[in-house]
Formats: C-alpha cells, structure tokens, sequence
C-alpha cells in the first residue's frame, strides 16, 4: 500500500513538472496577443487622400505589412504584433515617413476586433515609400500558435499516459 501512494505522489509530482515546465515557456514567449482588423479613411491636410497611398499599422517597434488606400479609403490594416510584450504599447499609423495624428495603445483582447479609423496626417507627399515588414516576421507570427498547440496537446497526452498508469498499477 506504501508503495502505491510512493508511486502515485511520484508520478504527480513528475506530471507537476513537465506541465509546469510548458507553462513557464508559455507564459516568456506566449502567444501572440489577438489582432485588431483596421479600415477607414485617409485625410490629407482635412481632404480626402486622392492619390494612391502605402499606409502601414505600428505597435511599439513592430510594424504591419502595408495596404494600400485608394480614394481615401483603407481596408484590410492588421495590427497583429509576434508576442504579448506589445500589449500596453502604442499603436500608431504611418503612409511613408508621416505619422497620423490618431494614436491608441494595444490591448489585450478576449477575441480579434475590427475598428473603423479616420485618419489624420500632415501634408501626405504621394511619392513616399513604406517599409515592408521583414520576411522573418511572417514566419514568426505562426511559431506561437503552434508551440502552444503542441504544449497542449503534450499536456493532454501526457495527462492520459499518466491515467492510464495509474488505472492498470492501481487494479494490479
């Protein structure tokens, strides 16, 4: 009997290690925090853009890739930075190297939001270029998704070994 409950608090305390391992791995990196969808439009000096325009989404040092705005109008501008360290931190919108006045911080969202903006920015010069966003980034916004799943689904295989371990010493 001594050596039943030896075994059980054994693998308990086994299972409490390698699930608590995935959660503080989880908890540094995290996944991404969930996105914000923009669509508006865009005014130059008060008027209505005209000219085709590249205008892109920042959050702290991450920025989206570009869209573009015709007639004044925007859709389809995702704010979805890699990681959770971008919550709290300042969202703002730029076409080439001018700033819009509107200003936001991100937030920790329970499920992706679409917003609708007016964008206001200083004299717009049509000629100016966007940054792209870097490569690397497309490949880093699904990292996090996928090592949670496969924590997860670790956790849950583990959870069932463990149950049916115990199940078949228990009946022996």
């Amino acid at each position: 009997m001594i050596r039943k409950r030896v075994l059980v608090a054994a693998l308990a305390i086994l299972g409490a290690i390698l699930l608590g391992q995935g959660t503080v791995v989880a908890q540094e990196d995290g996944p991404p925090p969930l996105p914000i969808l923009y669509q508006g439009e865009v005014y130059s000096d008060g008027e209505l853009l005209r000219e085709e325009a590249q205008l892109t989404v920042r959050v702290g040092d991450w920025e989206s890739r570009s869209v573009t705005v015709q007639d004044g109008k925007f859709q389809g501008l995702v704010a979805g930075p890699p990681g959770p360290r971008y919550i709290g931190q300042p969202i703002t919108f730029h076409l080439g190297g001018v700033e819009a006045s509107y200003r936001s911080t991100f937030p920790l969202l329970g499920e992706p939001r679409s917003e609708e903006v007016r964008l206001e920015f200083a004299h717009v010069a049509a000629t100016a270029e966007p940054q792209d966003a870097s490569p690397e980034e497309d490949s880093v916004l699904d990292v996090p998704w996928a090592a949670l799943a496969g924590m997860l689904a670790g956790g849950a295989v583990l959870v069932v070994v463990l149950s049916v371990a115990l199940r078949r010493f228990l009946n022996a």
